[in-house]
């Protein structure tokens, strides 16, 4: 079959200077060509010469996705969806550096944020000392006031009514946790915490089923009989009774 003579054609930016003496992989004369844009010397076979996508040695490929680093000016090649704005690492952390050095402000500026600091401080340490004041008032009043206190003073403590079912003795208080503190030797245990929160958790369980309605209503021969009221019902029921 004979071959197409074409020294002399153009294809694109591409000059075909002479035949070559060897055919491509894929069974397509070769040809020695010239990329007139850049002046390198390319090889390129027949049916690569007359496909469209193939118009130079590829500089045109690599002048159309050069960018220009925002920091030297130099131009580099990148992928046109990059974000890369810099041709080096230098560039870039230089770069970077300019919008980490923060805003340039004058001395008037810095005094004047200064003066905004010390009166914001100074407002701090006035509501500071207000405060503690006030809670110094709400310390002295609680401590005065009958209705406050850690344990039976307290205005939320409860009424409990207890009996020891072998000697059928009754017990009334309005603390169940220092009751058996106070009487831990009705319970053969040492006092500890530990053995305060089993105790006073074994009341609350016979309570809730007394409440419910079931079968254990006794712990360690123990048992609820009423539990009611707050204290500061109880009192003002007391104090109407005494009126009358």
């Amino acid at each position: 079959m004979a071959c197409e003579d074409l020294i002399g054609h153009k294809f694109g930016e591409l000059e075909v200077l002479e035949k070559l003496s060897w055919k491509s992989s894929r069974g397509y004369f070769c040809w020695k060509c010239r990329c007139n844009v850049c002046g390198k010397i390319v090889e390129r076979d027949t049916k690569q010469l007359h496909s469209k996508s193939i118009r130079s040695c590829g500089c045109t490929v690599k002048q159309k996705n050069l960018k220009k680093c925002v920091y030297c000016g130099k131009k580099f090649s990148c992928s046109p969806s990059s974000k890369r704005v810099t041709c080096s690492k230098e560039c870039s952390s230089l770069w970077r550096s300019n919008f980490q050095k923060g805003k340039k402000m004058s001395s008037d500026q810095k005094k004047k944020i200064s003066e905004t600091h010390k009166k914001i401080s100074a407002e701090n340490e006035e509501i500071k000392l207000k405060w503690q004041t006030c809670a110094k008032k709400a310390s002295d009043a609680a401590k005065k006031s009958p209705n406050s206190g850690r344990f039976v003073t307290h205005h939320a403590a409860k009424v409990w009514t207890v009996i020891y079912l072998p000697t059928q003795e009754e017990f009334t208080f309005t603390n169940l946790s220092l009751w058996v503190r106070e009487n831990i030797e009705r319970f053969d245990c040492e006092l500890t915490d530990k053995n305060v929160a089993r105790i006073v958790h074994g009341f609350y369980t016979i309570k809730r089923n007394a409440k419910q309605g079931k079968n254990c209503i006794t712990y360690r021969e123990w048992q609820v009989i009423a539990w009611g009221d707050d204290l500061r019902n109880r009192e003002k029921a007391s104090t109407e009774q005494e009126e009358k």
